[in-house]
């Protein structure tokens, strides 16, 4: 089942909250950071049960059910070239959130070299919401022989003589909670804000070898995750305690951690503990899962049911040689013939609307409540983006030119890129029921600002960088499947995940990749922001200045009003690359500096409105 909420919002909504736990308030002011604990594992105690279950599958299963399954390798490219899984798609660790957007209605399984970076990942997208995420047991390992040396080479029974046949000590009990500082203030936001956390921290991050805990064993509290009969009749760790599986949360041993110290996990293969390990650093534990588990310590003492076979399970279930299909390539050989076309006289004005009419098929995009206040005679209410394009497939019968109209004429915009790659004839009302009838303008006139015209500056912009294109992994293999896809998941976040206020980016622009998006001209005879690219509108293919965007990073788009600059993060952000469109544009950063043409004005036009 996959997350209804944005996975590519995640990743650049929390990028200010996650490493340095402010909050936005204007009086910089935190939920106390013990009780951030409390919020998260409000939702944590839960759901710990369901993520620990039929969580982890075997090579077989995956084989069995591959046509139903989205595969996510997070071997290196290098690996993934020599050998993967058929149709898997070759993803770092630390976006699995953001790729597992892609997924669709498919269960996404997890592989990796031995299954512990898989496990570790599977809790990353349980925690967020993927529902049925799983990770393949023994990852690429088991899949075939070929592939058996990653575990042959981490199996060991060096420490079998080192192990202990003490019974286990009690469990110790922490009366503090770790402390949290994401500056979030629901268990929602706070958990979002941890599970970006520990990806960017990286799986690395949460292990530790069997050399490193044996040469320091009093610098570590040791957990042995197996039932209390296995601790006894296998051995353990020295001075291990024994943590029956699937019994951390806030009244079952969760105090048994150390909130201040490293705390190493082990299991048997290091699979469930690094499953494990995420979900307690996700808590603000310092978590290590021990690497390969006990059949890294006493792999020759194992029964058959714990011990990895030497060599391979020897299913050699067949594999895929050489990089997965360039998505982006097929992607654009598409879009880089169509931009011209949909970049043309996207925006039309009141005036026109008012004129046809009854020629149009007029889709007003605001919520139910204010379209029921007054809307435009005949208008169609879709307030929910993700079902605009059915809802004007299946009524827009007469095939009529598409007019949207939202409250500013930004969302509009944004949903009309989304109509116009789709294929429709569409346009978006310029500024909104707010240049229907003054009336409705509010929106727009408390918006408009000049409280940045003295931090603009009017130098020549600086050359635009020459990146790498964006990674795509829809798993789709035809240019116009991926631009449908795309342009679905996009609907499905919603306009705000594609957006940014003046007051965030102010705050701090060199956070982020700035583009201007107006001619050359303006750029330096009006003004920009300090630090800012002038890109121009309408050259963004692969042949003219796409690749002056920054592929993995945030960039922000601006334009006179913020209606092109929404549209055409629309399209941006189609291909891959994290856009953010200026919320009002310059119009928010220095309105009475502008160009009279470009400055919001009341549009004195009264038309009629209808209610219901």
């Amino acid at each position: 089942m996959k997350h209804t909420k944005a996975a590519l919002a995640l990743s650049v909504a929390l990028t200010l909250s996650v490493f340095t736990g402010c909050s936005d308030d204007d009086d910089d002011t935190t939920t106390p950071a013990a009780d951030e604990f409390a919020l998260l594992s409000d939702i944590t105690d839960g759901q710990f049960a369901a993520w620990t279950t039929s969580w982890i599958q075997p090579a077989s299963y995956v084989q069995t059910n591959l046509s139903n399954l989205y595969v996510m390798d997070v071997r290196s490219a290098t690996d993934f070239a020599a050998g993967h899984i058929e149709g898997a798609h070759n993803v770092a660790a630390a976006d699995v959130v953001e790729a597992a957007a892609s997924a669709g209605s498919s269960t996404i399984c997890m592989v990796c070299y031995t299954g512990q970076t898989a496990s570790w990942c599977t809790m990353a997208l349980r925690m967020a919401g993927f529902d049925d995420a799983f990770a393949m047991k023994f990852g690429m390992a088991s899949w075939n022989d070929a592939f058996a040396p990653s575990w042959d080479s981490g199996a060991s029974s060096d420490y079998v003589a080192q192990f202990s046949a003490d019974n286990a000590p009690s469990l110790p009990v922490y009366t503090a909670m770790p402390v949290l500082h994401t500056g979030q203030t629901t268990g929602e936001a706070i958990l979002d804000a941890r599970i970006a956390a520990v990806l960017t921290e990286g799986f690395g991050a949460n292990t530790v070898t069997a050399a490193q805990v044996f040469s320091a064993l009093d610098d570590y509290e040791t957990y042995n995750y197996w039932a209390a009969a296995d601790y006894a009749a296998f051995g353990h760790v020295p001075g291990a305690f024994q943590l029956t599986p699937g019994t951390l949360t806030t009244d079952e041993n969760l105090t048994a951690l150390d909130p201040d110290g490293d705390n190493v996990i082990y299991c048997w293969t290091g699979q469930t503990s690094a499953f494990t390990a995420f979900y307690l650093n996700v808590m603000g534990y310092d978590a290590l899962s021990l690497k390969f588990g006990a059949n890294g310590m006493i792999h020759s003492a194992l029964d058959a049911s714990h011990a990895w076979q030497m060599g391979g399970y020897h299913a050699n279930y067949d594999y895929a040689i050489g990089q997965q299909t360039n998505e982006f390539e097929l992607l654009t050989e598409v879009t880089d013939a169509q931009f011209a076309t949909w970049s043309t006289t996207p925006v039309k004005t009141a005036e026109y609307v008012h004129t046809n009419m009854a020629d149009l098929f007029i889709v007003d995009l605001r919520s139910a409540a204010d379209y029921a206040l007054g809307h435009i005679e005949g208008a169609h209410n879709v307030p929910t983006l993700s079902d605009l394009p059915d809802y004007v497939t299946t009524n827009n019968t007469l095939e009529n030119e598409v007019a949207l109209v939202c409250y500013t004429g930004q969302t509009a915009a944004f949903a009309n890129m989304a109509l116009r790659m789709l294929g429709h004839d569409a346009f978006c009302m310029k500024w909104g029921m707010c240049s229907w009838r003054n009336d409705l303008a509010t929106r727009w006139e408390s918006n408009v600002s000049n409280d940045y015209s003295a931090d603009m500056v009017y130098t020549a912009s600086p050359a635009l960088p020459s990146n790498d294109w964006p990674t795509l992994n829809t798993g789709l293999t035809s240019g116009q499947a991926i631009l449908e896809a795309r342009v679905d998941a996009m609907l499905a976040e919603g306009f705000g995940a594609y957006t940014i206020t003046n007051t965030t980016l102010m705050a701090d622009p060199s956070a982020y990749n700035v583009y201007n998006y107006w001619n050359a001209t303006d750029f330096e005879s009006v003004g920009h922001i300090d630090g800012a690219y002038q890109l121009t509108p309408g050259a963004v293919t692969t042949s003219t200045d796409l690749g002056g965007l920054h592929p993995t990073e945030t960039n922000v788009l601006y334009c006179w009003t913020g209606q092109t600059s929404a549209f055409t993060s629309f399209y941006l952000c189609a291909l891959g690359y994290d856009v953010l469109s200026l919320s009002y544009g310059a119009n928010g950063l220095m309105h009475d500096n502008l160009p009279v043409a470009s400055q919001w004005v009341l549009q004195n036009y009264d038309y009629p409105v209808v209610t219901n």
